[in-house]
């Protein structure tokens, strides 16, 4: 079987688009999850509840991102999108989807968080249900590491393959660049 390289499999790493802010340099989201398979156990066991309708388990997705990325070394990060207290400093909380519901206080912390010491990435998205499919879906929606030149379906593809070496069973659902 010939060898397949992290950059055939889920892109080239290469730094974020678009501006990383400077909360996002300094903070590390403080449920991020590196994917294994303990914490991909855990995830899918949340993910399966709610698929089966547990409804206090989906209104969390419902109103907060769960983000991922794929890191330079090929590993996959899995964390909440988090808002933090720019102020104090500190956590403030989850990060609505919608941004009108946000204090204005609060910054969100995006992907570029998850990746505080390299803040290159491969891919990354949102793994978000879809109702009506009552599936999980892996998505490429990152305006920094997802919606890209030359981010293709087979990125996201791997990147769903690898969720399901651990354990989540998630749909590839890929946007073109915007």
């Amino acid at each position: 079987m010939p060898d397949v390289s992290l950059d055939d499999l889920y892109g080239p790493s290469r730094p974020p688009a678009g501006e990383v802010k400077l909360l996002e340099s300094r903070v590390r989201p403080a449920y991020l999850r590196r994917l294994d398979g303990e914490s991909g156990a855990q995830l899918w066991s949340v993910l399966q509840a709610v698929a089966q309708g547990l409804e206090t388990a989906r209104v969390v997705f419902d109103l907060y991102p769960l983000l991922w990325v794929i890191d330079a070394n090929g590993d996959a990060w899995f964390a909440m999108e988090e808002c933090w207290d720019v102020q104090t400093g500190r956590l403030a909380g989850l990060s609505q989807r919608d941004p009108g519901l946000r204090d204005p206080r609060w910054e969100k912390t995006g992907h570029p968080a998850m990746l505080m010491d390299d803040p290159s990435a491969r891919i990354g998205g949102e793994i978000a249900f879809h109702g009506r499919h009552r599936a999980w879906m892996i998505t490429n929606a990152s305006g920094r590491y997802g919606y890209r030149p030359g981010t293709a379906l087979r990125h996201l593809e791997a990147a769903a393959a690898l969720f399901a070496l651990h354990g989540p069973r998630l749909r590839p659902k890929f946007a073109a660049m915007l």
